[in-house]
């Protein structure tokens, strides 16, 4: 799932056929569904400089343990220097791998993380300020492999919470086969019958409806 970055997890192809899979919702209904993907909901800098740290107390407890204790003396000066070097070696290979830096993750840190990323996101793109209060983010973070779903105050008053959670067992899924686009637009299949049935259009609220947020958001490549 790591293997591409967030800007071209999805092919154009496939970002087109999401965008058309949300349009159709909107035209069905006064719903607002915004997709979002990420790279990952948290830098982790904590989780990394612990991690880092105990790799190198351990690199180098074994180093005393293997080096004889004669020659111990000799690093007086050399061990904070090679431990700072360590320190930052691990540093950086955390950041490079990972599937490594996701095993050394917790659960509390990754759903606080995602929890926080996804009201950042609602808010930050204005998925609040829907004129029927029925905006839906989902939210898809590729190092954490999980999916956020954050629905406004309208919808999710009128919807069962186990809904939410088959949304997100649908995108899940689509990311386990391999056909993460097919998992992502029969999550929008379902959120569109939830907000039919909540927020249907009539024929002359169809007409006055305007698209209010964007169809999906994927992140710019790195320069």
């Amino acid at each position: 799932m790591i293997a591409r970055a967030a800007h071209n997890f999805f092919t154009p192809a496939e970002q087109e056929q999401i965008r058309t899979a949300v349009a159709h919702v909107e035209e069905q209904s006064h719903g607002e569904i915004v997709p979002v993907i990420i790279d990952q909901a948290s830098s982790y800098s904590r989780t990394t400089a612990r991690s880092a740290f105990l790799l190198t107390m351990a690199l180098t407890a074994l180093t005393l343990w293997i080096m004889p204790t004669t020659e111990q003396m000799h690093l007086f000066w050399q061990l904070p220097v090679g431990c700072t070097i360590c320190f930052a070696i691990f540093c950086f290979m955390l950041e490079q791998l990972p599937a490594l830096k996701r095993m050394l993750l917790t659960q509390d840190e990754v759903e606080r993380a995602m929890e926080a990323k996804a009201f950042e996101k609602f808010t930050r793109h204005g998925i609040y300020k829907t004129e029927e209060r029925s905006g839906v983010l989902i939210l898809i973070s590729l190092l954490e492999h999980r999916v956020e779903v954050l629905a406004d105050e309208g919808i999710n008053a009128r919807v069962n919470g186990e809904e939410w959670h088959q949304v997100v067992d649908e995108i899940v899924t689509g990311l386990k086969e391999g056909d993460a686009c097919a998992g992502v637009c029969k999550a929008i299949a379902h959120c569109e019958a939830l907000l039919v049935e909540h927020f249907p259009h009539t024929q002359a609220s169809a007409a006055a409806d305007t698209n209010e947020l964007p169809n999906l958001i994927v992140p710019r490549p790195s320069p």
